[in-house]
């Protein structure tokens, strides 16, 4: 398995992952998920469980959250002799940067406004 992408912002050491925790409020499962699936293209719940030697419940969750997040998208594939398999596909990182940077947007309009309206006499007494 390749390193998880290490991007750096200088000034506060932040990597990709902790961005993809926080902003999008991801676990490290599911952050580990879709860097494999990232490296993999596309994989099914037990090829992850193996790939990642984690539990099959544990991988189930992480997609679920990350299809959720808009980071994975999940189709159904027939299998040859019946039945039926769902298969897991990330987006492209280019495409999981601009969700992010819009949940940033957003956060930082929420803390602006509830900033302006501080009312600053009445700080610490609520």
């Amino acid at each position: 398995m390749l390193d998880t992408p290490f991007v750096t912002v200088r000034r506060f050491n932040v990597t990709v992952r902790d961005v993809l925790k926080c902003v999008l409020g991801l676990r490290d499962a599911e952050v580990d998920v879709y860097f494999r699936l990232l490296e993999l293209g596309e994989a099914t719940v037990y090829d992850l469980a193996e790939d990642l030697n984690r539990d099959r419940t544990t991988i189930q969750k992480a997609l679920k959250s990350l299809v959720h997040a808009g980071l994975v998208n999940r189709r159904k594939e027939t299998r040859p002799r019946g039945g039926y398999v769902y298969v897991y596909e990330p987006i492209p990182f280019e495409e999981a940067k601009e969700i992010i940077l819009r949940a940033l947007d957003e956060w930082y309009e929420a803390v602006k406004a509830a900033l302006e309206e501080v009312d600053v006499e009445n700080i610490g007494k609520e």
